[in-house]
């Protein structure tokens, strides 16, 4: 079996890339209306001066203003000598400011009255106020917005130089599938390259996606060879390990050259690059979160350099909610949940793996622990890359059981305002959870909420406030409670959960009857009214 014996550090894989390929100086001319999204490769300047003449901003008349200056709310005068203006139209010569309809009076006979002075040009716009012919609008670099495409037609700009990237993408592999197609006990279908491509149009670059080669040795270097001549960028998805199905290596450095193979990450860590044809081509590992790592830490720094911006970097600050260990000496890119619990925000690791794909469904931000750190403990401020454009400022997150039902809650709760997150634990991990406050809820049999179960023991000595239950539903003929700290914050921020899930909706769904509908208290503590903090339905409920 061949083997990638010496990882580099990232850094020195991502100086390595950029060094060795400096940006390619491709460019193209398209229509201004098609070129939202593209990277400008030169400045942008205007075709036309705007507005060309002298325009009212307002309905109105156009007045000579030497003949208003007499004009008081205890003299006001008359003007007969006008003329009706609407907004956008132009100014005639002679005429020097605009009064707007609201500020006049018809007195009847095409006259009007005002009761206060014009200024010299009120109310018009001058010729070139907002812009004129020659002045620059856009700069090289600047990638096109949709609201850049009404200056671009409004100023006259009829086409655009646009920078010009082609990305090749070329799966391989026996147990690979197309996404529409049905796969067979064994094979997968290929996603890597869709997510790969969405990435890059979105940024303004080609994605050219080749059909799935087989692990063929001369089938790979047939289409590596075409791509290193045809892209200026080559990802080949898949292949990059040392096994004996994996073939990138021996081809490119049969057609050119290896930079290196195999960075100190996780996951991603057999990534490969080649040098082919001075085209940079990279090989990917082929599980799908080991690829979406190598992707975005190695391959889109190399674009950056490019001036290509794909998915700009917002970080946000949060407390671990539990210790994230790490072995030293590698980097390590976690996918977490951030959630905000009673205005602090927590991060919630998800499961580690390079396989899965829910990870990433599943979290909203990834959590890059250094290669000179062995991870952080549990309360440690950490700082956290976003995943997602926006994301929820406030959750819901219970913890515990995670399964169909749950799937199904998650779908049929919707609020504008809260984000439902289920983090799977077991019963007593989550009853931890409760007691620590690291959760608004808990998911858990009935059967362990039993009067001397461990659960109940747990959360009587371990948690400072009354735990109240209400069932959810039923799995296996058994009864799934809800389990939350009867505390008025706590209540603030769970109450549209409890709300719905005492709904008639969810009862239906689910088969619960109303009158089993209801919140009990499981622990014991002075007071017996549930607090009248909640909202809707849970005002009216009594322990």
């Amino acid at each position: 079996m061949k083997r990638y014996l010496s990882k580099i550090p990232l850094p020195e894989a991502i100086t390595i890339l950029t060094k060795t390929f400096p940006q390619p100086d491709q460019r193209e001319f398209i229509p201004a209306e098609e070129a939202n999204g593209r990277v400008l490769a030169s400045p942008v300047y205007a075709q036309a001066t705007i507005p060309a003449a002298r325009l009212a901003s307002m309905d109105g008349i156009a007045v000579r203003c030497q003949e208003t200056f007499e004009a008081r709310d205890q003299n006001p005068i008359l003007l007969m000598n006008v003329i009706s203006i609407s907004t956008g139209q132009v100014v005639p010569t002679g005429y020097d400011a605009v009064i707007a309809s609201e500020e006049i009076g018809f007195a009847g006979d095409d006259r009007y009255e005002i009761r206060r002075p014009a200024r010299m040009g009120q109310n018009i716009r001058e010729p070139g106020e907002e812009v004129k012919a020659g002045r620059l609008i856009l700069h090289p670099g600047h990638r096109i917005e949709p609201s850049d495409l009404g200056a671009l037609i409004t100023y006259g700009i009829r086409e655009v130089e646009a920078r010009s990237l082609v990305v090749g993408l070329i799966p391989t592999g026996d147990e690979l599938v197309q996404g529409d197609q049905e796969p067979k006990p064994g094979q997968v279908r290929e996603s890597n390259t869709a997510v790969i491509a969405a990435s890059l149009v979105q940024a303004g670059i080609t994605a050219v996606r080749y059909p799935i080669t087989p692990d063929e040795p001369d089938l790979i270097r047939n289409v590596i060879s075409i791509a290193a001549q045809s892209c200026d960028l080559v990802l080949i998805s898949a292949g990059s390990s040392g096994g004996s199905r994996d073939h990138t290596r021996e081809v490119i450095e049969e057609l050119g050259s290896i930079l290196f193979h195999g960075v100190a990450m996780r996951p991603g860590k057999t990534i490969l690059c080649g040098n082919v044809e001075s085209t940079p081509v990279i090989g990917l590992p082929g599980q799908p979160m080991a690829s979406l790592t190598a992707w975005r830490e190695i391959v889109i720094p190399l674009l950056r350099s490019w001036e290509f911006d794909l998915q700009q970097i917002h970080e946000s600050s949060a407390v671990t909610a539990e210790p994230i260990p790490s072995d030293g000496g590698i980097d390590e890119f976690i996918p977490v949940s951030i959630v905000r619990i009673l205005g602090e925000d927590y991060v919630f690791p998800r499961p580690r793996g390079a396989a899965g794909q829910m990870q990433a469904v599943r979290s909203n931000a990834v959590l890059h622990i250094p290669a000179v750190k062995e991870g952080y403990r549990e309360g440690a401020t950490v700082t956290v890359r976003l995943t997602r454009q926006h994301r929820d400022e406030q959750g819901i997150l219970i913890a515990g059981i995670s399964d169909t039902l749950t799937d199904l809650l998650q779908a049929t709760f919707i609020s504008h305002t809260y984000h439902l997150i289920i983090r799977p634990l077991s019963a007593i991990g989550a009853a931890a959870a409760l007691c620590k406050g690291m959760c608004h809820g808990i998911f858990i049999s009935g059967s362990a909420t039993g009067k001397d179960s461990d659960i109940s023991r747990l959360l009587q000595s371990g948690c400072r406030d009354q735990v109240r239950s209400m069932p959810v539903g039923c799995r296996g003929g058994e009864l799934i409670m809800l389990l939350f700290r009867d505390t008025p914050p706590v209540l603030g921020e769970i109450s549209p959960l409890i709300d719905f899930l005492s709904s008639e909706t969810w009862r239906k769904v689910v088969g619960l009857p109303e009158q089993g509908c209801t919140v009990e208290p499981l622990t014991s503590e002075p007071g017996n009214e549930y607090s009248e903090q909640t909202t809707g339905h849970t005002q009216r409920i009594r322990s």
